[in-house]
């Protein structure tokens, strides 16, 4: 956040994503902004899952303190969760699908018909 703010000081928000979500696609976030357009570029625009909202999100620059705020241990659920009023969600099917463990990637390549690489 610290760079986004040095470096795109006049960006209508801030795209967070993590790396554990391979399949995440182009389009999908694509979904994301436009909604965010929709909107004014105000609030935020998260992924709906089962245990809550969460990222990919898209925050407008109202939050950017308060995502500079969270704790490093902390991803932004629980500031997604406070601000559900100003929050649009959007479902991220099966491309929900995160890698935590080795044996979450195996299924993963398997439920997507891929090879594991050596």
């Amino acid at each position: 956040m610290k760079a986004v703010r040095e470096q795109s000081p006049q960006a209508p928000g801030v795209l967070i994503l993590v790396c554990d979500q391979p399949l995440i696609s182009e389009g999908y976030l694509r979904r994301l902004g436009r909604v965010f357009r929709e909107r004014g570029n105000r609030g935020i625009v998260a992924s709906s899952y089962p245990g809550g909202e969460g990222v990919p999100a898209l925050f407008s620059q109202e939050y950017w303190d308060a995502l500079l705020k969270l704790p490093d241990a902390h991803g932004a659920r629980k500031l997604i969760a406070r601000e559900a009023q100003n929050v649009s969600c959007l479902d991220p099917g099966h491309a929900s699908a995160d890698m935590d463990t080795p044996e979450s990637y195996t299924r993963l390549l398997e439920q997507t018909g891929q090879k594991l690489k050596t």
